[in-house]
């Protein structure tokens, strides 16, 4: 895949992730517990039949058993801490904080791991940051913020990073629908205390409800990830974050489209400047900051 193919399947990804904010507003009854534990089983069932039953050997999920640790979990952990960001402190400051700082960390790490991340990197989530502050800026200054949402604003960043480094570590070695297969499944069962007995006790589930669990599932969650996964296998993690600052994006323009909400110059303005950033961040050197995998014990 060449670079500018990578910079789109990542960006696509990033706009399939911005619908999922509206659409489970709209059409979903479920809590945020039960709604991210359905949407993990269902993604990895989706990505199991895509992977055509390649989810990693024995051998292989021993070898890289830390990597797939951290990407369950943080895919598990992203969801959780975003839902309960959003229920805090809305859906602005959430974004601007648990998305706007996951380029800083994902770089960050990268340049402990590896080396100092690349001027055109710097530039691009420069732009990205800027852009990303002044979209939600008119809907942030109304919105409540407390301590506890600012908190698990940043968990979420970290959790994403974490998901998107060992997506970057593992995936140079498996096709990426087997990775994150193994990933999601992970993310599933990590979820299963707090949104299984939650999902259980709600009882039947109505149409809306299963459209739902099935759209966030295969579409949010199992195209865009794989997707946004193809991306980071040639862009690298800390660019492919960069880029999926364009999910608030795919949002704003499903508000503009079909709620008719109007955007104020400055978001438009926010929107220009994340747009901007794809091409300054897409020839960036991809770097690989990778999770140490688990030694496989010797054998006796």
């Amino acid at each position: 895949m060449t670079r500018g193919a990578a910079t789109v399947s990542a960006a696509s990804g990033a706009l399939l992730w911005g619908t999922l904010g509206p659409v489970v507003s709209a059409w979903s009854t479920l809590g945020g517990a039960e709604t991210a534990f359905a949407r993990s089983l269902a993604a990895a069932l989706t990505l199991g039949v895509v992977a055509r039953g390649a989810v990693a050997a024995r051998a292989q999920v021993r070898e890289y058993f830390r990597s797939l640790l951290v990407g369950g979990a943080g895919l598990a952990g992203f969801q959780f801490a975003y839902f309960a960001a959003v229920a805090e402190s809305g859906v602005a400051v959430s974004t601007v904080i648990g998305i706007g700082l996951a380029p800083a960390i994902t770089g960050a790490w990268s340049w402990i791991t590896s080396s100092r991340p690349s001027a055109t990197w710097m530039v691009g989530t420069g732009l990205a940051s800027v852009g990303l502050v002044l979209l939600v800026l008119g809907s942030a200054l109304g919105a409540t913020v407390s301590p506890a949402g600012i908190g698990w604003s940043v968990l979420a960043a970290v959790f994403f990073s974490a998901q998107a480094l060992a997506i970057e570590s593992v995936g140079a070695r498996w096709s990426n629908p087997a990775v994150l297969t193994s990933m999601f499944l992970i993310a599933a069962i990590v979820m299963v205390p707090i949104g299984g007995p939650v999902l259980w006790r709600s009882g039947a589930l109505g149409a809306e409800d299963v459209l739902v669990i099935a759209y966030v599932g295969v579409v949010t969650a199992g195209l865009a990830y794989w997707l946004f996964a193809a991306g980071v296998a040639v862009l690298g993690a800390a660019v492919a974050v960069t880029i999926s600052l364009l999910e608030p994006v795919g949002a704003i323009m499903l508000a503009v489209l079909f709620l008719r909400e109007g955007q104020s110059l400055v978001q438009w303005l926010g929107i220009v400047l994340l747009i901007a950033c794809i091409p300054v961040t897409a020839y960036t050197p991809k770097k690989v900051a990778s999770i140490p995998a688990m030694p496989e014990p010797a054998h006796r």
